[in-house]
């Protein structure tokens, strides 16, 4: 999906992006009005030295301060320093915090109001910030106060300077706490700008998934309505159910096609889809298998110049070569299956691939291989539109068209539907790929009454569908 594709999703799901925007908007209001409130006060204390010699000039600040004396300013200024980191950690602790909590009485543990305390020190200075958050307004400024005047007292205890040769110091508060603490959470702006942006991408995600489950192919009517052609089958996931997508698969696929039409398969089949995912070797593959399975004998060519579409390595000759002269269609045929089954690997179809497919001896390759096997199978490249031709597909051949479930455009497969009989091919029906073992793709409306003679019975058709539970589904 490109950002075309987002767009003509928000387009078409505009109510469903405003939904969530508004839903994010709601769920955010309710929690934020739902959410305890918490108070923080904050106030400043200054760590001083006592100690520190005054100038008594009034000229520059050092004209009355001789060597040691400088010394002793700077020493004294660093030891305050390294003091206000120590001071913003004991502010932290618990031992602090107890005082606090017998003082006013709080009836709380000493960790819990330490938690909502932070001492931090303003970079380049000796001031100490103290923050204070409680769920109480009140309680947050008393505690605050309290804690700071607490401070006081342990620091004149703790730097007793008795027989102390350093330069002495004290916490001198700067500021008082305010009047009024302010309220930090929940933040009502905070909240409805995550609430709209978290609603704005559910609504995203939901217009998005939206227009892909009315825009892709997923049952047997959106089939049926989109090309006017049966659903034929209906494979697995290869990657979970591989004996799915390649065997049983192949055989009901095989089953379809022979109750749609008595006359079975045309000698030569083009396999075609509208993307590269949906699918079209694994249904090259599937049907391959079933045919061998049932005695027939294949040819398989491989149109497609794309990487990864199922040919052979690059480098090795192939339909390129054949019909640009370089080699033989023996040359390049491979066999397998005990010679049941001849490959021909696309060889090299770069350039102008789209006029070596429509030349006559591309035709002749066709009519060479149907004319020793019983069944040519061609693996064709993606037909998005008209713009777009299946080279290989003549009058009297068939077609069948990959689509992946809940993966092929709706427009696309339309588009491909219209193409086929412009070629002279007669569209078989449609195979749905990729089908996981939980979904229905039948159409449940499939059902008749039986005769009046009969009783007025009622049966169900079951479609001979080649789901990824390899079973048959009403």
């Amino acid at each position: 999906m490109d950002l075309g594709d987002v767009l003509h999703a928000v387009r078409r799901g505009w109510v469903l992006l405003l939904g969530g925007v508004l839903l994010g908007l709601a769920l955010a209001a309710a929690l934020t009005a739902a959410a305890t409130p918490r108070y923080a006060t904050t106030l400043h204390l200054f760590v001083a030295s006592t100690d520190r010699p005054v100038p008594v000039a009034a000229g520059d600040a050092n004209d009355g301060l001789d060597a040691d004396e400088s010394d002793a300013v700077y020493q004294a200024a660093l030891q305050a320093r390294e003091r206000a980191a120590s001071y913003a950690e004991a502010l932290e602790s618990e031992q602090l915090a107890a005082r606090v909590v017998d003082r006013l009485g709080l009836g709380l543990p000493a960790s819990e109001l330490a938690d909502g305390v932070r001492a931090t020190v303003e970079p380049g200075t000796v001031v100490v910030e103290l923050t204070v958050t409680d769920p109480s307004a009140a309680r947050a400024q008393d505690v605050a106060a309290a804690l700071a005047e607490g401070a006081v007292t342990w620091v004149e205890g703790t730097e007793d300077p008795v027989g102390l040769a350093q330069a002495r110091t004290e916490l001198v508060p700067v500021s008082a706490a305010p009047a009024e603490p302010r309220q930090v959470s929940p933040d009502l702006e905070l909240g409805l700008g995550l609430g709209g942006a978290l609603g704005f991408l559910l609504g995203l995600g939901l217009a998005v998934w939206y227009d892909r489950a009315r825009a892709t192919v997923a049952t047997e009517a959106d089939v049926t309505e989109l090309t006017g052609a049966p659903l034929v089958g209906a494979l697995g996931e290869p990657d979970r159910h591989a004996e799915d997508a390649g065997g049983t698969g192949g055989a009901a696929l095989l089953s379809n096609l022979a109750l749609r039409d008595a006359a079975g398969l045309p000698p030569v089949v083009v396999v075609t889809g509208t993307d590269r995912r949906d699918g079209v070797a694994a249904v090259v593959r599937a049907l391959t298998e079933a045919l061998v399975a049932d005695g027939r004998r294949v040819a398989v060519v491989v149109a497609d110049p794309r990487p990864g579409s199922g040919g052979t390595a690059t480098g090795i000759d192939g339909l390129g070569e054949v019909l640009t002269g370089a080699a033989t269609l023996s040359a390049v045929s491979r066999r397998m299956a005990e010679g049941r089954v001849v490959v021909v690997p696309p060889g090299n179809l770069s350039g102008d691939h789209g006029g070596l497919l429509r030349s006559p001896a591309a035709r002749a390759v066709l009519d060479a291989l149907a004319a020793g096997h019983d069944h040519v199978l061609v693996q064709s490249a993606p037909v998005r539109g008209p713009a777009d031709a299946l080279p290989l597909a003549g009058p009297g051949d068939g077609c069948l068209l990959a689509a992946r479930y809940r993966g092929a455009r709706k427009g696309r497969l339309a588009a491909a539907a219209r193409v086929v009989p412009a070629s002279g091919a007669a569209l078989l029906g449609v195979v749905l790929t990729d089908v996981p073992p939980t979904a229905d793709v039948v159409d449940p409306s499939h059902r008749y009454r039986a005769d009046a003679e009969r009783g007025g019975a009622v049966a169900t058709r079951r479609a001979v569908l080649a789901t990824a539970g390899g079973g048959d589904r009403s």
